[in-house]
């Protein structure tokens, strides 16, 4: 408990911004609700690709 009041006093809370990320066409998003839908959408591809195993 002592070790992260130390580590807060010397670094401060934690920041909670989100970082912009880019969508499927390139463009920035920075809005958190478009960052949240498109690691949705990428989570979705990676997770349902078409099995190669006949």
């Amino acid at each position: 408990r002592e070790f992260y009041a130390t580590l807060n006093a010397v670094y401060g809370p934690r920041s909670r911004n989100s970082h912009p990320v880019r969508s499927k066409e390139g463009t920035l998003l920075a809005d958190s609700i478009e960052v949240k839908g498109r690691w949705v959408e990428h989570f979705s591809d990676l997770l349902n690709l078409p099995s190669d195993v006949d």
